[in-house]
């Protein structure tokens, strides 16, 4: 009884370690403090992992995070959410790099193009981790910041990522940034980087809001987020046909699901952590 005992409270200490929240204030660059929500293993070694979370526009990093933790609650993998709050980062989904009405932030300082990597080597850093490469996920917002993060951001440090419900795209036409890829700073190897990457856009087959925009770069790429997600994908395999250029990125619709985070997490969570003991 007593080894029973000793056994059972030696789980319920391993799954609270998992359960609790930690959470860090990442101040180490010349840009705002950025908190960092994060859960971990129950053991640490050479095999762990990480998986960035990156929150919609409701800016709720921790409930991103609560809603990815019982899927990993016996994964050997750090789960980190950072929050890009509304008052330092409002336009955070777009990297900083411009509002949504297409007004360009000439700042270079305020670009967010590198922040998920620098995370990433602090908290390899800080658990002393052997791993090179992150997965990352983002819903809605953070489906757009995701995006532009792949797109702008021209390492390999990302192995696996899932872009969920998105609002719009940077697409890869000649409409102006941030519509499109007019008058940025993307060269050649950035598309072809893009493309390469393993990536998997998933929207909700019920997912037909945000259609009341005014904002004309917007409203071309489809009236509703799943008819622009049909058209961005669409565009993807058109380029990669027309300049031979492969691509690597998976789409799929997901049947009985609108803009709900918690029920894309369920698809999200088969993809990214299928390959995590």
């Amino acid at each position: 009884m007593k080894m029973k005992f000793i056994l059972t409270l030696g789980l319920l200490f391993s799954l609270e370690s998992f359960s609790s929240n930690h959470q860090v204030t990442f101040a180490f660059w010349n840009k705002p403090d950025v908190n960092l929500f994060y859960s971990l293993p129950a053991e640490i070694d050479k095999t762990t992992k990480v998986l960035f979370i990156i929150h919609g526009g409701s800016r709720n990093a921790e409930e991103y995070l609560e809603a990815w933790k019982k899927y990993a609650i016996d994964k050997n993998i750090i789960l980190v959410a950072p929050e890009f709050t509304k008052e330092d980062y409002k336009f955070g989904y777009i990297l900083e790099r411009a509002s949504d009405t297409g007004k360009i932030n000439k700042n270079t300082d305020d670009y967010l193009d590198q922040s998920i990597d620098i995370f990433f080597s602090f908290i390899k850093s800080k658990y002393d981790l052997s791993v090179d490469k992150y997965k990352i996920y983002g819903h809605s917002g953070g489906g757009q910041f995701v995006q532009r993060i792949l797109l702008f951001n021209n390492s390999d440090r990302v192995s696996e990522a899932v872009i969920a419900n998105p609002g719009w795209y940077t697409s890869i036409t000649n409409n102006k940034f941030p519509y499109g890829i007019k008058n940025s700073d993307l060269s050649s190897d950035h598309i072809k980087t893009y493309f390469s990457k393993k990536v998997y856009l998933l929207i909700g087959e019920q997912d037909r809001g945000f259609s009341n925009t005014k904002i004309k770069g917007i409203l071309k790429q489809g009236d509703n987020r799943f008819e622009r997600a049909n058209n961005f994908m669409n565009n993807l395999i058109s380029i990669s046909d027309q300049f031979d250029i492969p691509l690597r990125w998976t789409f799929k619709v997901v049947q009985g699901v609108g803009h709900q985070n918690k029920k894309m997490v369920i698809e999200a969570s088969k993809i990214l952590l299928s390959d995590v003991n």
